[in-house]
């Protein structure tokens, strides 16, 4: 009996660790972003997140298993060159439409609504 019981335990323990999908924190370079503007977006422990294109976009982030949820609530407003400012805006409008993440090895996949994707690899700024 108490194997049947313990195969129980195990079998749903399991179980719940394959549902539940936690978000890598760090910050992360976009792999193929317009123009070739370096675009980063980091993710910290405590909801919030920043990302960089030319301004610091600002927000935060919810997870649901796989699911997640971007909400920009604020930027700074530097100016840039054009390319630059145009990849920013698409960047931004992106933001809103993620809807799911994944990871593949070290990349973070953060997967629009139409099922586009996003492929960012992990990010370490340089020391000015």
């Amino acid at each position: 009996m108490r194997k049947i019981l313990f195969s129980i335990f195990m079998f749903l323990s399991a179980c719940s660790q394959n549902e539940t999908t936690t978000l890598k924190t760090g910050t992360y370079k976009l792999t193929d972003s317009m123009h070739n503007a370096l675009t980063t977006i980091s993710f910290s422990d405590d909801g919030r997140v920043t990302a960089k294109v030319v301004n610091i976009i600002m927000g935060q982030y919810e997870t649901n298993g796989d699911n997640i949820t971007i909400n920009p609530t604020g930027t700074t407003m530097m100016i840039g060159p054009e390319k630059d400012m145009d990849a920013e805006q698409n960047f931004i409008q992106a933001l809103v439409l993620i809807k799911k993440y994944k990871t593949q090895g070290n990349n973070l996949v953060l997967i629009l609504e139409n099922g586009g994707e996003l492929i960012f690899e992990p990010y370490i700024e340089p020391k000015e």
